[in-house]
């Protein structure tokens, strides 16, 4: 009886912080991260596969009647690079504090604390899909130890879970160069040309595959097309192609650490407000971009310039206005009493059970479901292309959000708090 009041206990309490934010919480990044797991299910419901009254269309009809409205849902990958964005200015202020307080960095401690916040739910939802036998389930190992994301997409059981194989890898690899660079007095310089090497590679990477593999890049924008999955596999995929997004988050942090006084004034000049200006035009116009419109192609220099530099340059203006938040300028005040406030702080923490399962849901729930619906709901009309996203968005946030709970209360949290008991002497 006393064990199921302890288990009952830990329970309550998880859930108790799902509500509760804690105040040394960067609350303007809780905001942030609640809205790029929105924006990347949106996408997912499109690209996991059109169902219901658009099952037979396919994405060509999305594409003919999209506007601002399916431009942004198509977009919501970027969801994954502000992730990226958000994961290396959090994981390095972590690294900065132990470094300045400690004088080094403990790498041991640094990997077991990575661990036992990513691993434990990863592998619930790795256990499920081995045993339900999804395609691939005996490949579920890559998942597990991060390394699906070198594994042909065709041969993936999780494939969504590649960004968290991404992510372990630049965890790794940024943890040692820090480790070695402590004392460094040029690690702002070396971020920056570390930088510049993630722009270049990606660059000779996308004129590699674009000249070695003849590729038509517009055959990207369909997302079961072979070009697409090549490109999934040699670019999108790949942590050489993706660390810059991450990096721009580590050199924001960095700033905002060891440059506040100096980072306030140009902020608040009118130099800082135009770059603050610049940054917001820029991502609202990646958000709602879209270059795959059938009717309207654009050349293949538009589109190898676009693959080439346009994610980074997205990175870069997240970085810029994320970092303007942190300084609680004017000039973003509305946008920071937006992304601060506390409907979003649930959402955040649910952020990585939501991105792990919301596949699943998709695939095992929402199709059958709303398929089953759009038969019966509305008729044959042309507003179907708006109605069914939003269908499909609300049946997967319901589900997701029990099942994303549920994982939370039982698994992540637990595990977090383990964490903190083991590793209390290496705060």
């Amino acid at each position: 009886m006393r064990a199921l009041w302890m288990i009952s206990a830990v329970f309550q309490k998880s859930f108790y912080s799902l509500l509760v934010r804690p105040s040394n919480n960067f609350a303007v990044l809780d905001g942030l991260r609640a809205m790029s797991i929105l924006w990347v299910i949106c996408s997912h419901i499109i690209f996991l596969g059109p169902s219901g009254y658009l099952e037979d269309d396919g994405l060509e009809f999305m594409y003919e009647n999209t506007g601002l409205f399916y431009a942004f849902w198509l977009n919501g990958f970027y969801g994954v690079d502000c992730f990226f964005v958000l994961s290396g200015l959090l994981i390095s202020n972590i690294i900065f504090r132990e470094i300045d307080k400690t004088g080094t960095l403990n790498l041991e401690s640094f990997y077991i604390r990575r661990i036992l916040r990513l691993s434990p739910a990863l592998i619930v939802v790795a256990l499920f899909s081995y045993f339900s036998r999804l395609p691939n389930y005996e490949n579920i190992l890559y998942n597990i130890f991060y390394l699906n994301n070198f594994l042909p997409l065709s041969e993936n059981v999780i494939g969504h879970t590649w960004s968290l194989s991404v992510e372990e890898q630049f965890y790794i690899a940024f943890a040692i160069f820090m480790f070695f660079s402590r004392n460094s007095k040029h690690i702002l310089l070396s971020i920056i040309a570390l930088l510049v090497i993630a722009v270049l590679v990606r660059f000779g990477i996308v004129l590699y595959f674009w000249k070695s593999i003849a590729v038509q890049l517009y055959d990207l924008g369909n997302a079961y097309s072979d070009s697409s999955e090549n490109y999934i596999e040699l670019v999108y995929f790949k942590p050489y192609t993706r660390y810059g997004g991450f990096l721009f988050g580590v050199l924001a942090m960095y700033l905002y650490r060891y440059h506040h006084d100096l980072l306030g004034r140009v902020v608040d000049s009118w130099v800082g407000k135009a770059a603050v200006y610049i940054s917001i035009v820029i991502i609202l116009s990646v958000a709602f971009s879209n270059l795959y419109v059938p009717s309207e192609r654009p050349s293949d220099l538009v589109l190898f310039v676009y693959h080439c530099f346009v994610g980074y340059l997205f990175s870069a203006a997240l970085s810029m206005v994320m970092l303007v938040l942190l300084m609680r300028s004017d000039t973003l005040r509305t946008i920071h009493w937006g992304l601060s406030h506390r409907m979003l702080y649930p959402i955040a923490q649910l952020a990585y059970s939501l991105y792990l399962t919301h596949p699943l849901i998709i695939d095992m729930v929402t199709i059958p479901v709303v398929t089953k619906m759009s038969g019966i709901i509305w008729p044959d009309s042309s507003e179907a292309h708006v109605v069914w996203p939003l269908v499909n968005l609300s049946v997967t946030l319901f589900i997701g959000i029990l099942v994303a709970t549920l994982m939370y209360v039982v698994v992540e949290k637990p595990f977090m708090d383990l964490r903190n008991i083991l590793l209390k002497n290496d705060k």
